[in-house]
Parts: C-alpha cells; sequence; structure tokens
C-alpha cells in the first residue's frame, strides 16, 4: 500500500494533468538507480543506491551529467555546485577514480573526439547495463513510479516558495537584501558540524544562555526598543514532536541554529507536541528529543501558538507562561500579522470537538501493532486521500475552503472593528496559519489562496501564509521581515539540506 500513496495523493488532488508526465520521469529514476549500482560495482565499494541516485538526480538537474541507457556522459570541468553542492566538485576526477581498474584510458582519447567537451564512462557489462529489461522487474517500476510522485509533489512546494519570494524581492526592491541575508545565514548554518552545533544547544557544553525574560501578558513579537539591523522573526509549525526521536532532528537543530545567529524571534505555530499520540506527554516528549528541546529552551524568545495536537499546552501554561522564554497563546495579533494554528476553521478540529483527537489516538496506536506496521505503514496518510477521492469536489471544497474563508472573514472584521485596520493592498494583514500539510499540500493552499483573493469582502485586504510542516519530506518556514517602516514582509522557504556528490567514491577500493 506504501507503494501506491503518492501517485494516488497526485492524483486525488492534481487530477490527470498533474500526473500526466509521471511515467516519464520515472524512466530518468530506473536510469539513475541502476548508474548508482553499477558505479558501486565498479568501484568495488559498497554505496547506497537511494542516496546515490538522490545525487545523480541533482547533478543531472544542474546539467552536469547526462545518464542514458547504462552510460554517463560528463562535462570534463571542475563545477562550483555551491553551498548546496557542497561546494566545488571536480567530476572529470572523482569519476575517473571510480572507473580506474575498469577502462583503459586510451579508451577515452577517440571518444573525447567524437564527444566535444564531454568524457564518457562505460561501466563493464551485464544485466544492469540493460534498462529495458530490469525497467519491467514489477517492483523497481513500482518504486520509480512512486519515488517520482512524490518528488513532483515536494517540488511544487519548493517551487511556490521560491516563486513567492522572487515576486516580494521583485515588486518591493528594499526587502531583497533582508532575503539574501536570510541565505546567506542558512548556508553558513548548513556549512556547520553537527558536533559542533549539537554543543551550542547543550546546557552542558554550551555558552551560558543569555534570556530576556517577559512577564506574561508583555509579549511582543517586534518590540519597539529593540535595536536590531534587520527585526526578522522565524515561523515554524507542525513539528508533532512526540514519544519518538524526530526523523529531522538535525534539519531542526541547524533551524534554531539560523534564528540565533539572526537575533530573530522564534514563532512556534502549533503542533509542536503532538498529545493526540498514545501515551505522549511532555517527559515523554523531552525524554525522546532532548536536543531540540534544549535548543527551543535556547531562544530569547518563544511565541507558542497552541493547535489541535497540543491543546494541552493551555492547561500546562495557563498564565500564558512556560518556562522563561516561551509565551503561548492561543493566536496573536500585532503589527498587522495575525498567527493561528488554524484548527479554528477545521471541523473535525475544533477546540469544541474531540472527533480528530479520538482518530489520532486509535490510528498511532494501531500504527505501532506488528501487523499494521509491517503490512500497511502508511495507513494514516492513506486516510486523508481516501477521504479526498470519495468526497465531491464541490463538497471538499464546502468543508475545506468554504470554512477557512468564513474564518478569515471573521478574524478580519473582528480587528477591524476593535481599530487595528482597515487593512489595505499596500499594507494587508499577514495572515499566517499552519495546519494544512501532508497530502495534496500545494494544491490545497494554491485552492485557498485563490479564495480569498477572490473573496469580495478580503480582495486586496489579505496576504495568506502557510508555515506547512517538519513531519514530512517538505521543511516549510516563514521569515518575518519587521525591518521596514511602511508594512511587514514574509518570505517563504524551503529547508533544503545540502547535497554530498559520490560520497560512496571517498574510500580506496
Amino acid at each position: 500500500m506504501t507503494l501506491l500513496l503518492n501517485r494516488a495523493t497526485l492524483r486525488a488532488y492534481g487530477g490527470r494533468a498533474a500526473s500526466a508526465d509521471l511515467r516519464v520521469k520515472s524512466w530518468a529514476f530506473v536510469n539513475r538507480r541502476l548508474m548508482a549500482r553499477k558505479l558501486g560495482q565498479v568501484a568495488g565499494v559498497k554505496v547506497d543506491a537511494e542516496k546515490l541516485e538522490k545525487n545523480l538526480r541533482f547533478l543531472e538537474n544542474r546539467n552536469v551529467i547526462r545518464i542514458s541507457r547504462g552510460k554517463i556522459f560528463y562535462v570534463d570541468k571542475t563545477f562550483d555546485l555551491g553551498e548546496e553542492g557542497s561546494g566545488v566538485v571536480d567530476l572529470a576526477k572523482t569519476l575517473a577514480k571510480a572507473i580506474s581498474k575498469e577502462i583503459d584510458p586510451r579508451v577515452f582519447s577517440p571518444l573525447l573526439q567524437k564527444v566535444p567537451d564531454l568524457a564518457f564512462i562505460y561501466p563493464r557489462l551485464g544485466r544492469l547495463a540493460k534498462a529495458r529489461i530490469n525497467m519491467g522487474h514489477p517492483l523497481l517500476k513500482l518504486r520509480a513510479l512512486e519515488t517520482t510522485a512524490k518528488r513532483i509533489l515536494i517540488k511544487l512546494n519548493e517551487r511556490e516558495a521560491e516563486k513567492a519570494r522572487q515576486t516580494t524581492a521583485q515588486n518591493h526592491e528594499h526587502t531583497a537584501a533582508n532575503i539574501q541575508t536570510v541565505e546567506r545565514k542558512m548556508a553558513e548554518v548548513r556549512a556547520m558540524s553537527m558536533k559542533e552545533i549539537y554543543k551550542f544547544f547543550n546546557p552542558a557544553t554550551g555558552d551560558a544562555y543569555r534570556q530576556m525574560v517577559y512577564p506574561a501578558g508583555k509579549f511582543d513579537i517586534n518590540p519597539k526598543h529593540k535595536q536590531k539591523k534587520a527585526r526578522l522573526a522565524l515561523v515554524v509549525s507542525d513539528l508533532h514532536l512526540n514519544t519518538e526521536p524526530h526523523p529531522k532532528t538535525e534539519d531542526l537543530l541547524r533551524f534554531f541554529m539560523l534564528a540565533y545567529n539572526l537575533r530573530a524571534e522564534v514563532v512556534l505555530n502549533g503542533d509542536i507536541y503532538d498529545f493526540f499520540v498514545w501515551r505522549s506527554t511532555l517527559m515523554r516528549i523531552r525524554e525522546a528529543n532532548p536536543d531540540i528541546m534544549n535548543a527551543i529552551d535556547r531562544m530569547a524568545n518563544v511565541l507558542y501558538i497552541v493547535g489541535n495536537h497540543d491543546r494541552a499546552m493551555k492547561q500546562v501554561a495557563p498564565s500564558g507562561k512556560f518556562g522563561l522564554n516561551v509565551h503561548v497563546e492561543e493566536t496573536y495579533y500585532g503589527n498587522h500579522v495575525y498567527f493561528e494554528h488554524g484548527h479554528q476553521s477545521d471541523k473535525y478540529n475544533k477546540d469544541s470537538t474531540n472527533i480528530g483527537l479520538y482518530i489520532v489516538k486509535l490510528g498511532t496506536w494501531l500504527k505501532k501493532r506488528f501487523l499494521v506496521r509491517k503490512l500497511w505503514p502508511s495507513f494514516m496518510d492513506w486516510m486523508e486521500v481516501i477521504g479526498r477521492l470519495l468526497v465531491r469536489e464541490e463538497k471538499w471544497k464546502a468543508n475545506k475552503i468554504n470554512s477557512l474563508v468564513e474564518r478569515v472573514r471573521a478574524v478580519v472584521k473582528d480587528l477591524e472593528v476593535k481599530g487595528n485596520g482597515p487593512f489595505t493592498k499596500e499594507n494587508p494583514l499577514i495572515y499566517v496559519r499552519g495546519h494544512d500539510h501532508g497530502a495534496g499540500y500545494w494544491f490545497t493552499i494554491q485552492d485557498i489562496i485563490k479564495a480569498i483573493n477572490e473573496d469580495p469582502e478580503l480582495a486586496g485586504k489579505v496576504r495568506y501564509c502557510t508555515t506547512g510542516s517538519w513531519k514530512g519530506e517538505e521543511s516549510y518556514s516563514v521569515a518575518l521581515d519587521f525591518s521596514h517602516p511602511d508594512r511587514v514582509y514574509p518570505y517563504p522557504f524551503i529547508w533544503k539540506p545540502a547535497y554530498d556528490q559520490f560520497v560512496a567514491f571517498t574510500s580506496e577500493a
């Protein structure tokens, strides 16, 4: 069932158009996967075929290599692939080293004359060289289609975030410098070793904590008295920390390191802790994720927005304070920015109902059972996709989108009545929401944004932003720029880990 999930998601939310080129792109996956195995065989080392295939894709997307029919073409030059590609990589030397024991160097001369500016690898022949035969293997074919569908879904999310940043920078030139500042700091953090970051956030080994303590009820995301070159706030949501170590612990620690280096406020926009998970408590969450909890403690000033999965925080911090540095709110408004987790418009997860809680409790309990874990590990994700497939388009939009638009209308009206508006196109309300993530994420967000922009009561008044999730493959964050006198500007980011090309060939064969 896991092998069908991403394709079902793509079809359910994007229709035929979104999945039209799926089969064509899956052929490229097969070629890379086979080449990863062959390179390992030729080099005489054990390779992680999945990881190496991703690195080959990274290079293919940048037109540095081309793989076709069991052969790999590469430009015989040194390339600077930037911070995302671990700097400068000499592909000719790297690949030549991998095949040096198999290919007579004299073979290269006549081939280079036929293919100018390209070197040519011809690994030893065998069954793996016959891509057409291997494509007929049912498991490889299923894996290719499923992986390709997942990458299409993720790429849509990445592309939308990059497009939003570019549009903001083009329309508002003075924002470009702060976008570049965040990107530069992200590169610096990615270049740090994890040993250094773990040491920094460890209370026993890190520098003395310097926290600014605010009394309950006095929190301001952008205090006027703060002296900063660029006043920024970084927003994340839906970490879903529970009784197991978080799969993105290292990326999350790098994110908190980024916030510390930028001296940015941190907004945790709901579902940070997942008390819906069976037997999940704060004590057990801290035991399973001590480094992430230490990093949150290290932040100078944190705004915690309560979500549906962590609504128990209202009982943990009834006075609005949790520890020295975390201020807990159900919703928050300040400086034309409004935060809420987003479950307020979801009929199954509103504070007045426990239906969502019981469903997730049962689901997470079942997920730990041996047979379910082995036979259907992705059944929780399937629940959402199946629900989307069974519900007519009109009914789905009524439940999902119309209820959200009604919620946004109510918030805007309430804020304007209280004298916080009026909101205009020149200075709109920045509406920051989490909650929506997982299946069909990009398609859902596009429908929401379109509905808000076309609503006669909201058109031009609201800039809708989503903080996505750090639970699945995508890792979303929003940077809010408070440094400009006219208005606040939001910049969405996808947290991309750096690639490590051909790590399998670092050891001598």
